[in-house]
């Protein structure tokens, strides 16, 4: 289902179609690209006036790792246009979250896992993905 970028909320699964906005992209590097992620926070940053989206690129991550990242944080439906969608409720920084609970259960091959979004540059379409999360508590 479409969802506005601007009710993207922390904890989300998200499908998005990302425009890259690097000045300089090499001819091998694709301009455009879909991510399924894991919102983990949208900030702006300080001294800047650009908006970023901090995320879990879930095609990175290997589905039993991912559930054992996110077994420390309660689960949340939410309610989006009349539908209910799984979540995970996140209640510190996008940073802490990354150091403390998930950069452990990263393997090398999955460093790449975190990204970083330009929120209003890059981000073409966003969609809400209902994430089957089973056995998780």
């Amino acid at each position: 289902m479409n969802i506005n970028k601007t009710n993207i909320e922390r904890g989300m699964f998200i499908e998005l179609r990302y425009k890259k906005t690097r000045k300089h992209i090499p001819d091998n590097v694709k301009l455009f690209d879909t991510y399924y992620v894991l919102v983990l926070d949208i900030r702006k940053e300080p001294g800047d006036n650009k908006t970023f989206l901090h995320a879990l690129d879930l095609n990175e991550i290997n589905p039993t790792v991912l559930k054992t990242i996110i077994k420390p944080f309660p689960i949340t439906r939410r309610k989006f246009a009349e539908k209910g969608f799984n979540g995970i409720r996140f209640d510190t920084s996008a940073k802490s979250i990354y150091e403390t609970k998930i950069s452990k259960y990263i393997t090398t091959s999955a460093k790449n896992s975190y990204r970083t979004f330009n929120f209003k540059g890059g981000i073409m379409s966003t969609k809400i993905l209902n994430y089957k999360i089973k056995d998780n508590q």
